[in-house]
């Protein structure tokens, strides 16, 4: 590709490139890692890990976040969420998308501006295919303040009575039927 001017006795060493050829030939670009694919994740992965490479296969995730949770890393002005809700899509084309038995991560854009995210599975509590709707939730990994809002009865599984002295009060009993109102 370069070959030395030797008509002046090889004293001013002057190299001709050929720029042509370099065009020619293609620099390859970097290949990210591919993430691994649902149906090569055995059961010893993360169940969050896996539910989230099955349901990217389809299409868009919707992810929901405690921003709180250590080693989340978002922009600054999330820092106190604990209900946050991110997409990920394989078509948004982002080079750094990636997912592992740590977490998620990716340079999302927040309003027009990209922030390198990474989020660890122990932040993420839902999600939603933005395909079928095929939602996931994982209560063990709600904010307590999420909990504390939710009924007495979804607070305790089912297998494990609630508590003697529980100070919730009892919720009242259902009412049969609607009551419908004409309203002029």
């Amino acid at each position: 590709m370069s070959e030395q001017d030797d008509d002046d006795g090889g004293k001013n060493n002057v190299v001709r490139v050929d720029f042509a050829a370099r065009r020619a030939k293609p620099v390859p670009a970097p290949t990210p890692t591919q993430p691994p694919a649902a149906s090569h994740l055995g059961a010893e992965r993360p169940e969050k890990l896996r539910m989230f490479a099955r349901l990217i296969e389809k299409g868009m995730v919707m992810v929901t976040i405690d921003s709180r949770v250590d080693n989340t890393r978002l922009p600054p002005r999330f820092a106190g969420e604990l209900q946050l809700n991110l997409n990920f899509s394989h078509r948004f084309g982002l080079a750094d998308f990636d997912y592992d038995d740590e977490g998620l991560r990716a340079s999302l854009s927040f309003g027009g501006t990209p922030f390198f995210c990474d989020i660890p599975w122990t932040a993420i509590y839902g999600m939603t295919s933005s395909v079928d709707g095929e939602r996931m939730l994982w209560p063990d990994s709600f904010p307590r303040e999420l909990v504390a809002l939710l009924p007495a009865q979804a607070r305790h599984s089912p297998a494990a009575p609630a508590p003697a002295d529980s100070t919730d009060p009892p919720d009242p009993p259902p009412s049969p039927r609607p009551t419908l109102r004409r309203v002029k």
